[in-house]
């Protein structure tokens, strides 16, 4: 999706786009008995589906008609219809958990939620980042999904950082 801004230029209309999108990534970090990192591992950057909720809701963020002071959420669920436009909540959410840190990049927000050795165990097949929302499944307004293919798993010798980087163009 795309929003147009309209400037009326001596009776000629200039059209200028802006577009968001998003890459997501998983490092994964597996330790022994120890505490040791024994192995390292990054999939490739995947893209994901920002949603018509969640480019409203950054709308509604510039101009101030929602405070930029509300919770961000990754979560994790083993649903596995197609992302679409149109998503308000992932299919089937497993898991939730508040996010790590977020940092800007020029005109990239970097997202990144570490989960811990004892944080979602198990396999995966679809994250959403939500915009305002609490620790209860389903809160808030979705702004990214993305079905990674093949999933993710994660066991629990290992920390799993989940990076999303939303690019604003």
């Amino acid at each position: 999706m795309r929003f147009y801004c309209l400037q009326l230029l001596r009776g000629d209309f200039l059209i200028d786009t802006i577009k968001i999108q998003g890459l997501w990534r998983f490092t994964w970090q597996d330790y022994d008995e120890k505490g040791n990192t024994v192995n390292f591992r990054q999939s490739e950057w995947g893209k994901n589906t920002i949603t018509g909720a969640g480019k409203v809701f950054l709308a509604q963020l510039i101009i101030g008609r929602v405070t930029n002071n509300i919770a961000w959420y990754m979560a994790a669920g083993t649903g596995t219809t197609p992302a679409t436009n149109s998503d308000t909540k992932l299919q089937t959410e497993g898991f939730r958990k508040i996010v790590t840190n977020k940092l800007l990049s020029a005109a990239i927000m970097r997202i990144r939620t570490y989960l811990l050795a004892s944080d979602a165990i198990g396999n995966w097949s679809e994250f959403g980042i939500f915009l305002g929302g609490t620790a209860v499944a389903n809160s808030g307004t979705l702004l990214s999904r993305l079905l990674p293919q093949g999933g993710i798993s994660k066991a629990s010798n290992q920390v799993l950082t989940v990076e999303t980087n939303i690019t604003v163009a």
